[in-house]
């Protein structure tokens, strides 16, 4: 964090750092006033009560609520209002939460989730709800397409009258609506084009128009449901679930094509499918966050406020449709008993005009919300570089207007007009805002998705791993203190309390290893030896368990060009890490040459936390004071001829022998079982060979094949006599073609340099002109068990 006083904000953050005193990343004071020149300025009212009105109280209120009335019963209508709008505002009260909990920029939901849940979560949610309002336009601007050729204009459809029956996906009608669909999308993009502030100045018009249309419903419905018939309500309180071609249920419609029948089979949840998308874009008012002066209060207040005013719409008008209008006209989806006129019309006072007009530009101004919302959208993912292939869309104009996104957003409405039905297009709308809710709202939304169809609940999850996994992939290393990250903390220190400071049981025992490392830290020279080791430590871990690799450099703490060098190391040790791959962490030691011993004896002491330290060494065939320096009960891995040893790409075929020397529980045969678990190592078979005096060499053989047996290991076993002074030639007869051979390595004596120099003379000589040799110093804890 770098802090400054360059002004009366007091903090200049360097960009893409947190601010203490915030959760979110927060800009300095120029970017501030470079984006509140910039923004738009608007207050709640025009930035997200009316938006978000505007955007909710689309044209499936008025094409299809009353048919779900005719269809589903007035109960039932009530509780699939009561699980979409319940949906809806559980979503609403969670982001407003999430909204007050710091600054709020650009980017709405997206820069909330991934500022709170992670640049992955964040991405996949951002990009799915782009592409929700991004369809959401395509579905409103082929409403508004059917409301103009059935109610307004029936005259200009292409094919005539007779074309308004053909609504299979290559019927005529549905040409209509691609045709007509495409003309208004690229009215519409041209007005989102002049920018936001012409496109909120249309918005209170067209909302006006809708407000008026919804009053003149309720001024002539609750006359002709009070004055006139009061028995409507209790007719139309039961469900009329009906399969395709039925007028009645389990009733087939004539062929005189009088009657008027479904289109396709009706259920509950089929209905809630088609009207979901209705009482979705309580989040329109949010993606302006960039454009609005506060968005921490006016966020929360305008988007619940916006939820529970639709909802008591919705509710209402469920009810005025079903106690006024009789059940076999509202079972009419395109009002042909009524010579193609608007059902919902019926009732406008006083006249229908007022709804028809009202209908048609509520579809317009929905669109428009979505057209000018879902570029902002996708300008702020790509913004953010978590995704590479989006950032040409990060670009804006000089009046803050994301064009090439707008241009790309369009497209893809486009492709979503070519589905040709509001039906079909609410169909694969529904899983998009169900899949960017679901984060919130899990349990009701999963579950409608489920419910309504399947296979697109499916499609959608698996888009969303698809992005979530790619974001993670291209490595989103965003410091944003988001709550994955403290998740993962908690659960770490959660873990860790809860395992003990003492050694595991034999069964729980597996290599935790502290790799030790040494070598030419040059850009030029690549040592193969660190590179070797870390290799065979990930062949020995495959990617499990822990693993700490510690460089020493010589160097002192407090130069600071020595403190750079070792960070420089540090990071290509962990970049090395990854090419192995060897899970874990890289650290550097800088020390001088009076230091080496109490560096080690320091290390081995306080490396770890708790009980999930390191257990066993792995080092190179060392100098004498790194070998000296370990005296602290590890299991010791002293690998020879590391040069030798494959890469992770190499295929091996041969014998890993096994030269069990001394009884150290079975750690030899432990570690040579967890490579041969690796590729490399894989095609290479186990040989172990015991030692043992001539009387005993049968009965150990046998004793040895049973316990490897109840092991579950496949090896061949050799029993052989040798002392130490012949014993390389011995190895040598049976080894010198072996991939490796793993040796015991007894542990070295202590205080006596002499003593030490010609320990290592007999190790060296025991395994002479083998090319790859593991030796393994066991602890005593290392203890390989049957028992169960």
């Amino acid at each position: 964090m770098i802090i400054s006083f360059l002004d009366e904000d007091g903090i200049d953050l360097e960009e893409g750092h947190a601010s203490f005193i915030s959760a979110y990343v927060t800009p300095g004071p120029k970017q501030r006033d470079i984006s509140e020149q910039k923004k738009a300025n608007l207050g709640m009212m025009l930035g997200v009560y009316l938006p978000t009105i505007q955007h909710i109280l689309g044209v499936t209120m008025f094409i299809r609520l009353f048919w779900v009335v005719g269809i589903a019963g007035i109960l039932h209508t009530i509780l699939l209002l009561l699980c979409c709008c319940l949906c809806t505002l559980l979503t609403s009260i969670s982001l407003s939460a999430v909204a007050t909990n710091g600054v709020v920029e650009s980017g709405g939901v997206y820069f909330m989730i991934s500022r709170n849940l992670g640049a992955e979560f964040g991405s996949a949610v951002g990009i799915l709800f782009y592409l929700a309002n991004t369809v959401a336009a395509s579905m409103y601007l082929v409403g508004g397409v059917e409301v103009m050729l059935l109610y307004i204009f029936p005259s200009i459809t292409i094919g005539g009258h007779e074309a308004h029956s053909e609504t299979g996906i290559w019927g005529m009608m549905s040409h209509n609506y691609r045709i007509y669909g495409t003309a208004f999308l690229l009215l519409e993009a041209t007005i989102v084009a002049m920018g936001v502030r012409f496109v909120q100045l249309l918005a209170p018009v067209s909302l006006f128009c809708v407000i008026l249309s919804i009053l003149a419903c309720f001024a002539g419905g609750i006359e002709k449901a009070i004055l006139k018939n009061v028995t409507k309500f209790l007719e139309n309180l039961n469900p009329m679930y009906m399969a395709a071609g039925e007028s009645y249920p389990g009733v087939p419609a004539d062929d005189t094509g009088l009657e008027v029948s479904q289109d396709f089979r009706t259920s509950f949840f089929i209905l809630l499918a088609i009207y979901f998308p209705a009482v979705t874009g309580i989040m329109t008012g949010t993606n302006m966050s960039g454009d609005l002066k506060d968005p921490q209060k006016t966020i929360p207040r305008g988007t619940i406020a916006a939820t529970l005013t639709t909802s008591a719409i919705y509710f209402a008008l469920a009810i005025l449709f079903g106690s006024s209008i009789t059940g076999p006209v509202l079972r009419d989806k395109y009002g042909r008993s009524i010579n193609s006129s608007m059902i919902v019309a019926l009732l406008s006072w006083p006249s229908h005009w007022v709804v028809v007009i009202g209908s048609f530009l509520s579809t317009f101004g929905a669109a428009l919300q979505c057209l000018c919302s879902a570029p902002r959208l996708l300008q702020s993912i790509a913004k953010d570089d978590v995704i590479p292939a989006l950032a040409p869309f990060a670009k804006v104009t000089k009046n803050n207007e994301p064009l090439l996104g707008l241009l790309f957003t369009a497209l893809i409405a486009e492709s979503a007009i070519l589905l040709g039905a509001v039906d079909s297009i609410a169909a694969v709308l529904d899983f998009f805002f169900l899949m960017s809710l679901s984060l919130m709202g899990a349990s009701l939304c999963f579950f409608i998705m489920f419910a309504s169809q399947w296979q697109y609940a499916l499609i959608s999850i698996i888009l969303t791993f698809v992005i979530y996994k790619y974001v993670e992939w291209k490595g989103a290393k965003k410091e944003w203190g988001d709550g994955i990250r403290g998740l993962a903390l908690t659960t770490a220190q959660y873990s860790l309390m809860k395992v003990e400071d003492k050694d595991p049981h034999p069964k729980n025992w597996r290599p935790q290893l502290l790799v030790l490392v040494e070598g030419t830290w040059s850009k030029e020279i690549v040592d193969m030896r660190c590179i070797n080791l870390l290799n065979l430590a990930g062949q020995l871990k495959a990617g499990r368990g822990l693993a700490i690799v510690i460089a020493f450099i010589k160097g002192e703490i407090t130069d600071p060009a020595d403190r750079t060098r070792a960070e420089e190391v540090k990071s290509r040790i962990q970049q090395d890490m990854i090419n192995a791959p060897l899970r874990g962490f890289g650290k550097t030691i800088l020390f001088n040459e009076n230091q080496i011993d109490g560096c080690i004896s320091t290390l081995y002491q306080s490396i770890g936390i708790g009980g999930l330290k390191p257990n066993t060494v792995m080092i190179n065939w060392p100098k004498i004071k790194l070998l000296q320096a370990i005296a602290y009960n590890q299991c010791v891995m002293v690998i020879k001829g590391i040069t030798d040893f494959p890469l992770a790409t190499a295929r091996l075929s041969g014998y890993i022998d096994i030269w069990w020397i001394m009884f150290d529980g079975g750690i030899l045969m432990l570690i040579a079982y967890l490579l041969r678990q690796n590729k490399v190592w894989r095609g290479c078979s186990l040989r172990i060979f015991a030692i043992a005096d001539v009387p005993e060499k049968n009965e150990k053989k046998k004793m040895l094949q049973k316990y490897i047996y109840m092991l579950r290991i496949d090896a061949e076993v050799f029993v052989s006599f040798f002392i130490i002074f012949d014993g390389s030639s011995v190895i040598l007869e049976n080894s010198l073609q072996s991939q490796l051979v793993i040796i015991n390595l007894p542990r070295p004596p202590k205080k006596n340099k002499a003593n030490f120099e010609n320990y290592m003379s007999d190790m060296e000589i025991l395994t002479s002109k083998i090319p790859r040799v593991l030796f393994i110093s066991g602890s005593g804890k290392e203890v390989i068990t049957i028992c169960s």
